[in-house]
């Protein structure tokens, strides 16, 4: 029964960052309805940067976003990742939360999510959108006409995969580095 009341006082203590997270992911959310491609190059850039550095191919930046002639995709806004930042983001800071004691620790933590997810986002996006072109390269009915289903589908398994696998990753590195912390306590 102590163990029980010692958890109900962690989630207690923690609940007021909950909200907060929750708000940061509403204006985020909020953000993006009125948001351009111009509005979304934090985004676009380093993974159409990541596109070009793998595929050789240069792109050109129009009011669209950013145009491949030679591999035929558009990064647009519907092609930025922002969906994803914000669920990394809710579940980077959800996971850090407990991990860390102290409001400043805890605030930092709901703060430093997003640029931890961020960085996430660049890298699994472009994985995305790389692995459905090379897809659509190998099988060549798609060529011509790529299947929605497929470009669909393919975004959400590898989006649903990386999420899992940040996941487990940062489960991982959090109690890797408690266990440290209070070894030397």
């Amino acid at each position: 029964m102590p163990h029980q009341q010692a958890a109900n006082h962690d989630v207690m203590r923690n609940l007021p960052y909950y909200p907060a997270i929750g708000a940061i992911i509403f204006l985020l959310k909020w953000s993006y309805t009125t948001a351009g491609p111009g509005d979304l190059q934090v985004l676009i850039r380093p993974v159409a940067g990541l596109v070009s550095l793998i595929t050789g191919a240069a792109g050109e930046y129009g009011e669209k976003g950013c145009y491949y002639a030679q591999l035929n995709i558009v990064i647009d806004k519907s092609c930025s990742g922002f969906n994803f930042l914000i669920l990394c983001y809710g579940m980077l800071a959800s996971l850090a939360i407990p991990s860390v004691s102290g409001v400043r620790a805890k605030m930092l933590a709901v703060i430093l999510a997003l640029p931890g997810a961020l960085l996430l986002t660049v890298l699994v996006n472009s994985a995305r959108i790389l692995s459905v072109y090379f897809v659509q390269q190998l099988s060549g009915a798609f060529r011509e006409h790529p299947a929605t289903w497929l470009h669909q589908a393919a975004g959400a398994f590898i989006y649903l995969f990386f999420l899992m696998l940040i996941y487990i990753g940062a489960d991982f590195l959090i109690h890797k580095l408690s266990g440290r912390h209070a070894k030397s306590a």
